[in-house]
């Protein structure tokens, strides 16, 4: 990657392995690694997409944690996910609906 590239640009590649990671070899963990980088890179989740993968990658290696304790963190961050997930949904439903009625 080159120095040129933007921060977009540079999650949306670890987004992308993370994705295929998971299509490929169901490899959830090689995948958290991917997202965790891509997340270094974004400040604000503005995909509910993306928001929906954080959510699948951290409920799918929660029980792999050694803690119980390391378990609920990565079920709370799971949570965390899932609600900027609806939050997202919401908001492009609400912006549907908006530009539906504005057409009437």
């Amino acid at each position: 990657m080159s120095h040129s590239q933007s921060n977009k640009d540079i999650a949306n590649f670890y987004l992308k392995r993370a994705k295929e990671v998971i299509e490929i070899s169901i490899d959830y963990e090689t995948a958290l690694t991917y997202f965790n980088k891509a997340m270094k890179f974004t400040d604000t989740i503005v995909d509910r997409k993306i928001a929906h993968l954080g959510s699948k990658i951290y409920y799918e290696v929660h029980h792999k944690q050694e803690s119980l304790q390391e378990q609920v963190n990565y079920l709370e961050t799971a949570q965390d996910y899932s609600k900027q997930y609806f939050l997202l949904a919401k908001n492009v439903q609400k912006n549907t609906l908006t530009i539906q009625k504005s057409m009437f």
